[in-house]
């Protein structure tokens, strides 16, 4: 989600989460200079299917209503502190496995697997945020920042299905409900995140053309 405002002689947009900001001056009625770049970094337009959208060098961006907006933040609070969980209970699995690898093995192979998944949405989403110079340029081109962002939309989908089927395939898990509940919810929000990116087609995230 991104949040557009206008100012003036110039329009800022930026991660509805706190976060750094980008600028953009009109040179036209429908086009917008990246900074002080003189290089279009924003497009107005009309899709025949979607209505009015944006188009940036990374994404296509749609009006929604504060009523999506709010819903959508929620589930990612949620999902944000189940990958928190997920990653403190993979540490813990972990530790038990090196104190009794036949008894937690499958504890650890379970919440493993979710937690790296975790790793590369965080990745996907992280890598085109940060403030590196030169960052339009390498991401509108094949190169070792939006390839690394390619490969971890596709590790996302990997993770998501096999920790859907590490989970099926599992025996009773002889572990306490505070431990594994968190796990189970995780992998299904993973789940859920795949099915949606996939079907705005999200993944898999090419950010060149």
């Amino acid at each position: 989600i991104e949040k557009v405002e206008v100012h003036g002689d110039h329009l800022t947009m930026a991660w509805i989460l706190p976060g750094g900001k980008s600028t953009y001056y009109p040179v036209s009625p429908t086009e917008y200079t990246y900074g002080n770049s003189g290089k279009i970094g924003l497009v107005q337009d009309s899709d025949p299917l979607e209505g009015k959208v944006l188009y940036t060098e990374r994404f296509v961006l749609k009006p929604i209503s504060g009523f999506r907006v709010f819903g959508q933040i929620s589930i990612l609070v949620i999902w944000v502190i189940l990958m928190v969980l997920g990653a403190f209970i993979a540490v813990l699995s972990l530790i038990l496995f090196l104190r009794n690898s036949a008894k937690y093995a499958n504890l650890l192979k379970i919440s493993i697997l979710p937690t790296c998944t975790s790793l590369s949405i965080f990745l996907m989403f992280f890598i085109p945020r940060m403030n590196i110079e030169g960052a339009d340029l390498l991401f509108s081109t094949p190169s070792y920042l939006s390839i690394g962002v390619l490969l971890c939309s596709i590790l996302f989908v990997f993770g998501s299905l096999t920790s859907a089927i590490v989970l099926i395939l599992s025996k009773r898990l002889p572990y306490s409900k505070l431990i594994t509940w968190p796990i189970i919810c995780l992998i299904f929000f993973h789940m859920l995140v795949t099915i949606f990116l996939i079907s705005q087609k999200v993944i898999p995230m090419i950010t060149w053309s």
